[in-house]
C-alpha cells in the first residue's frame, strides 16, 4: 500500500503545481482560442455540440467537449481558469497508467512508482498550464499503451475492443494519433509472428485473437474503397482531418527530416536528464533480443513501434525541422517509455557497460553538433520548454565558465552539454557493476537534471527569466472578462469586424476571455480581409450600409466594437470600455446605422488609393494620421470632409503624426468626403501609401 500512496501523493503534488500555475496564467495562446471557441459551441448545444460546432480542427473535438460544461456554467474568464486547472490534474494523472505499464516489465513496485512520477514531473508540465489538448492526449496515450500491452499478454475481444476505443478517443483528441492505428496492426503482426508460420496463417490467427481490431480494419478498408469508387475519398479525408489533411500531404521526404529527428532526440534527452535516454535505448535493444522473456519483448516492440511511427508521422507533417519554433509537445509521448526503460535497466542491472559508454558517446555527439536555438517568447515556454530553457541557460553558463576558468572561446554551450552527457554516461558505466546502490547513485544526477530543467521552465512561466515575458503578468481576471460581466443573461453579442490590423491582439483577447461574443458582424461593401487568426472561426453575419448609412441588418441589444476604428463605426451608447481602452461594449441605437465609413482603406488603415469618407452629420470628427512607414520617406495626402480640403505631408522635417478636426454639426444625414493620395511611400510588398489613418474619434456636437 505504501508505494501506491506515494504514487498518488506524488501525482497530487505535481497536479498542484500545474493547477496553481494554470489559475494564474493570463496570456492567451493562439491555439487556445480554437479550443475555447469549440468548447463554447459544445456548451451551447450540450450534449450534441460535437456534431454541430465548426471550430475544431478536423475530428479533434474530445478535449473541447470535455471542458464544455465549464463554459456552459461559468463566465468566460472563470471557465478558462478552471479548464487550465483541470489540465494540471489530467497531466499528473498520467503517472497512474505509466506506473501500471512499468509493472509489466519491473519486479520492483518502487521502480514503477518512480517511473510514473518522473514521467509527469518534467518540463513539459508547463503544457498543462495552458488550455491545450496535450494534457488529455498524454493521459489517453499512456492508457492506450497499457491497454495494448494487456491485450498482447492475454488476448480477448474485450481487451481488444478497449484498445480500439482508446485509439478512437486519441484521434478525437489529436488527429496526429491516427498514425497509431497502423502502428498497432504492425505490433500485432510482429508479436504474433512467432506463433505461426506463413503470412496467411499469421493473418488468420491474428484476426481470431484480436477480432475487434480485425473488424475495424476491414471496415476502414471497405469504407475507403467505397469512397474511392464514388470519387469521394479525398473529400472524406479532408472532412475528417480538417487542415491537417493539407499539412500532411507530401510528395517527398523533407530535406531536413534527419536534423529534425536529431533535434527532438536532443530535447527529449535533456528533458529527462540525459542518462535515461541512454539507458532506455540500451534496455530496449537488449529486450528485443530476448524472445525467451515475452513481457520485455512485447513492451520493447510496442514502445519502439509507437514512438517510431509518431516521430516519423509528425516530422513528415511538419515538413522536417521547425528550427526557431520547436514543437516539443508533439514528441513528449516518448517520455514514459524512456523512464520505464531506464528504470527497468536499473532493476535488472544487466545492461553491458560498453553499451552505456557507446550510447553516451553517440548522444554526446548529437549534443555537440545539433544547434540549440529557438524563438525566446512566452508561447515557446509551453510549446518547447526544454529548447527555450536550454537556449536561455547555455549562453549564461558559457559566460560563467569563462569568468571562473578563463576559457574564452574554448567551450560553447553545446560543448558543455556534450561534456555533461559524457560525464553522466561515464559515471553510470563505472557505477553499474557495483550493485543496486551504485546504479541508484548513477541515476541521482539524471533525476536532479530533469527536475532542474522543469524548475527552470516554470521560472520562465512566472516571468523570472531575463528577456522572457512569462505567462503570468499581473492583470485582473475580471478585466479580461469585461464583456461577460457587463451583459445580463445570454445575449449572444457580436464582435463588429472594424478592427485595423494593429488591433488584432485586443480583439482576439476579448474573444478568448468572453463567452458572450459568439459571432462576427461584417460590413460587406468594404471588402475587408478577415481579421487575423482565430477570429475567422466565428460564424459571420454580413450587412450593408445604404446611402443614408442605414444598416441592412439589425444588430442585437449589445455589440463589441472598436471605439475609434478608421474603417467603420456604428451609432451606439457605450456601456463599458475594455481595460486597454481600444474596444467597447455598446448598445446600438435604433434605427441601426453607421456613423463613420471609409471604404477602400486597407485593413491596417493605410491609404494606398483614394478613399471615400462618409460620416453622419451632427458630429465633430478628429482624424489621427501617422506616417505610412518608419523610414520618414516623403508622403502626402489631401483630406476633405464637409469643407475645404487640407493637405498633410510627412517626411524628414515633418512630425510623424498629425490630427485633423472637421465639424459637420449643421448637417443632417450623411456627409461625404475623401482622402486622396498625392505622394506615396513604400509600405511593403507592392503597396505604396500616402498616410495611415490610425484612429477616427467622433463626438456629438
Amino acid at each position: 500500500m505504501l508505494p501506491a500512496g506515494v504514487l498518488i501523493g506524488g501525482a497530487l503534488a505535481v497536479a498542484l503545481v500545474g493547477v496553481l500555475t494554470g489559475l494564474q496564467v493570463t496570456i492567451a495562446a493562439l491555439d487556445e482560442s480554437v479550443y475555447k471557441l469549440a468548447a463554447v459551441q459544445h456548451g451551447n448545444d450540450f450534449p450534441l455540440g460535437p456534431f454541430h460546432e465548426t471550430t475544431s480542427r478536423g475530428a479533434a473535438r474530445l478535449y473541447s467537449f470535455l471542458v464544455s460544461p465549464l463554459f456552459a456554467l461559468f463566465d468566460g474568464d472563470v471557465a478558462i481558469r478552471l479548464a487550465r486547472a483541470l489540465n494540471g490534474v489530467l497531466f499528473a494523472a498520467t503517472a497512474l497508467p505509466v506506473a501500471l505499464l512499468a509493472r509489466r516489465v519491473m519486479s520492483s513496485r518502487w521502480s514503477a512508482v518512480a517511473a510514473g512520477l518522473l514521467s509527469v514531473a518534467v518540463p513539459w508540465l508547463t503544457l498543462a498550464t495552458i488550455m491545450f489538448s496535450e494534457s488529455l492526449a498524454y493521459l489517453l496515450f499512456a492508457c492506450t499503451a497499457l491497454a495494448m500491452l494487456r491485450a498482447l499478454e492475454r488476448p480477448s475481444a474485450g481487451r481488444d475492443g478497449l484498445v480500439v476505443a482508446l485509439l478512437l478517443a486519441l484521434v478525437l483528441t489529436r488527429v496526429q494519433f491516427v498514425a497509431l492505428a497502423p502502428a498497432w496492426a504492425v505490433v500485432l503482426l510482429v508479436v504474433e509472428r512467432h506463433r505461426t508460420v506463413g503470412w496467411r496463417a499469421l493473418l488468420g490467427a491474428t484476426g481470431r485473437r484480436f477480432p475487434v481490431t480485425a473488424a475495424s480494419a476491414a471496415l476502414v478498408v471497405v469504407v475507403a474503397l467505397g469512397l474511392l469508387l464514388a470519387g469521394a475519398l479525398t473529400g472524406g479525408l479532408r472532412e475528417v482531418a480538417g487542415p491537417y489533411y493539407e499539412i500532411g500531404r507530401r510528395d517527398g521526404v523533407p530535406g531536413n527530416f534527419g536534423l529534425g529527428l536529431l533535434w527532438e532526440v536532443e530535447m527529449l534527452a535533456l528533458g529527462v536528464g540525459v542518462l535515461p535516454a541512454i539507458l532506455a535505448t540500451a534496455w530496449v535493444v537488449g529486450a528485443l533480443g530476448r524472445r525467451e522473456e515475452p513481457e520485455s519483448f512485447r513492451f520493447a516492440a510496442l514502445a519502439l513501434t509507437l514512438v517510431g511511427v509518431l516521430f516519423a508521422g509528425t516530422l513528415w507533417a511538419q515538413g522536417g525541422f521547425l528550427e526557431f519554433r520547436s514543437e516539443e509537445r508533439y514528441f513528449i509521448y516518448a517520455v514514459p517509455f524512456l523512464w520505464i526503460g531506464a528504470l527497468a535497466a536499473f532493476d535488472r542491472g544487466d545492461v553491458p557497460r560498453r553499451w552505456l559508454a557507446g550510447g553516451g558517446a553517440a548522444l554526446s555527439l548529437v549534443l555537440f553538433t545539433v544547434p540549440v536555438g529557438v524563438q525566446s517568447s512566452g508561447e515557446q515556454l509551453f510549446l518547447g520548454p526544454v529548447s527555450l530553457s536550454s537556449s536561455h541557460l547555455l549562453p549564461r553558463l558559457e559566460r560563467t565558465v569563462f569568468d571562473v576558468f578563463g576559457l574564452a572561446g574554448l567551450l560553447t554551450g553545446r560543448d558543455l552539454l556534450g561534456l555533461v552527457c559524457l560525464l553522466l554516461a561515464g559515471g553510470a558505466a563505472l557505477a553499474w557493476g557495483r550493485g543496486r546502490r551504485g546504479r541508484a547513485l548513477a541515476l541521482v544526477p539524471a533525476v536532479a537534471l530533469q527536475l532542474f530543467m522543469a524548475t527552470y521552465a516554470f521560472s520562465g512561466v512566472y516571468g523570472k527569466l531575463k528577456d522572457i515575458g512569462g505567462l503570468t503578468p499581473d492583470i485582473a481576471f475580471a478585466d479580461h472578462g469585461w464583456v461577460d460581466r457587463a451583459t445580463p443573461g445570454d445575449p449572444r453579442v457580436p464582435l463588429i469586424d472594424n478592427q485595423s490590423g494593429e488591433r488584432d491582439a485586443a480583439q482576439r483577447n476579448t474573444l478568448f476571455w468572453n463567452d458572450e461574443v459568439t459571432y462576427l458582424y461584417t460590413l460587406g461593401q468594404l471588402n475587408l480581409a478577415l481579421p487575423a487568426f482565430p477570429v475567422f472561426t466565428l460564424p459571420r453575419v454580413g450587412s450593408y450600409a445604404a446611402d443614408d448609412l442605414a444598416l441592412s441588418k439589425s444588430l442585437p441589444e449589445f455589440a463589441v466594437t472598436s471605439v475609434d476604428s478608421p474603417l467603420w463605426q456604428v451609432q451606439a451608447e457605450t456601456v463599458r470600455t475594455s481595460p486597454g481602452g481600444t474596444l467597447a461594449l455598446v448598445r446600438p441605437a435604433r434605427p441601426w446605422r453607421v456613423t463613420w465609413l471609409a471604404p477602400s482603406l486597407d485593413t491596417d488603415g493605410q491609404v494606398v488609393r483614394d478613399a471615400e469618407l462618409r460620416v453622419m452629420g451632427g458630429h465633430r470628427v478628429r482624424i489621427d494620421l501617422v506616417a505610412p512607414n518608419a523610414d520618414a520617406q516623403p508622403a502626402r495626402v489631401q483630406v476633405e470632409l464637409g469643407g475645404a480640403p487640407r493637405d498633410v505631408t510627412f517626411g524628414d522635417a515633418q512630425p510623424p503624426s498629425r490630427s485633423l478636426t472637421f465639424d459637420v454639426c449643421e448637417t443632417e444625414g450623411a456627409v461625404s468626403g475623401r482622402v486622396a493620395v498625392l505622394n506615396a511611400a513604400h509600405v511593403g510588398g507592392n503597396r505604396f501609401s500616402g498616410a495611415r489613418i490610425a484612429a477616427v474619434r467622433l463626438a456629438r456636437c
